[in-house]
């Protein structure tokens, strides 16, 4: 978004629109990649559980602190636009110093937001290196065991072969026959055991494919919109500060029930991210570690922590003081 915008356009809303839908998609695909990385996907292979529970840790702090700022603040961007949708133009023109102030802290906690996913995205991207190494492990074993399923299976055939042209020779073919069996059942039961073991490695290499793509990428788009959503907000204040025309009033007015129903949908698909991540509670490790995460990530330009900048955003607001108890608890 061009930093040069003093306006709000319709095509700004419409970007609006895109952003907040880009929200609730980003979240909800992120935490159902998770979730089916634990439930289809147990395995043994130490390289992957490592990988994973470094990722589940993050997306804990997703869960349990990035999650709720997020509610809040969303909840303030539909009070911002409900000023819109209620209010005729001589009554927003009276009201025009409050909300150019609350379209500031939207701004405000918008821009945490991105900051918090920014610090998170920073989290995954340095393991994709570790992607990347699971992934060439479990395809190159994958193929060894492969090969060593066909081999067996090629032995098995052979051995079939010639029993069939032994069983004509009397007694040493009955003999041979049995035996043959014996071997060929064993042959074809480990090859089958290691085709198995062979798949269960390429569903590894699949699993860390998707943590790779496709939550690395939601993460990354989660940003990408913040960033989106904070620099209309900055539009916004510009543009209130000089007053409200009447332009501006019916362009809001006229997308506001669209954009407020945007930002409804992602306030209803996040019961089930939270869900899909809790069914993860009993298998992760580091349980407890994402607590200090939101006080050990600095923001850029001021170099405060992200809990302190988000203490003072949303020090009124009811529904996170549970958050910021418990993170001063751990102080």
């Amino acid at each position: 978004m061009a930093q040069t915008q003093r306006k709000v356009t319709a095509d700004l809303l419409t970007q609006l629109k895109s952003s907040v839908a880009t929200v609730r998609e980003s979240f909800l695909v992120s935490t159902i990649v998770l979730r089916t990385c634990y439930v289809e996907n147990e395995t043994d292979i130490k390289e992957f559980i490592d990988l994973r529970d470094k990722i589940t840790t993050s997306m804990f702090v997703l869960k349990d602190q990035i999650l709720p700022i997020c509610m809040a603040t969303l909840e303030g961007v539909i009070s911002l636009f409900e000023y819109y949708k209620d209010l005729s133009l001589s009554d927003l023109r009276e009201m025009v110093s409050d909300i150019a102030d609350e379209a500031k802290l939207n701004g405000k906690k918008t821009a945490l937001l991105a900051e918090a996913c920014k610090g998170l995205l920073e989290d995954f991207v340095s393991i994709e290196g570790d992607c990347t190494k699971v992934i060439e492990k479990c395809k190159k074993e994958a193929t060894e065991l492969e090969e060593q399923s066909n081999k067996k299976k090629q032995i098995a055939g052979t051995i079939a072969s010639v029993l069939s042209l032994a069983s004509a020779v009397p007694i040493i073919g009955e003999i041979a026959q049995k035996l043959g069996v014996t071997i060929t059942n064993t042959l074809t039961s480990s090859a089958t055991n290691l085709k198995n073991q062979s798949d269960d490695k390429l569903k590894i290499a699949a699993a860390t494919v998707m943590l790779k793509e496709d939550l690395i990428q939601a993460v990354r788009n989660f940003v990408g919109a913040m960033n989106n959503i904070t620099e209309l907000f900055k539009v916004f204040d510009t543009e209130l500060n000089s007053g409200i025309e009447e332009a501006h009033c019916t362009l809001v007015k006229g997308e506001t029930s669209s954009i407020v129903g945007e930002l409804y949908q992602v306030i209803k698909v996040m019961p089930e991210c939270k869900s899909n991540l809790d069914v993860l509670k009993v298998k992760r490790k580091n349980n407890g570690k994402e607590k200090e995460w939101l006080k050990e990530k600095k923001d850029q330009d001021s170099g405060s922590s992200l809990f302190e900048i988000a203490a003072s955003l949303f020090k009124n607001q009811k529904s996170l003081k549970s958050l910021f108890d418990s993170l001063t608890e751990n102080k």
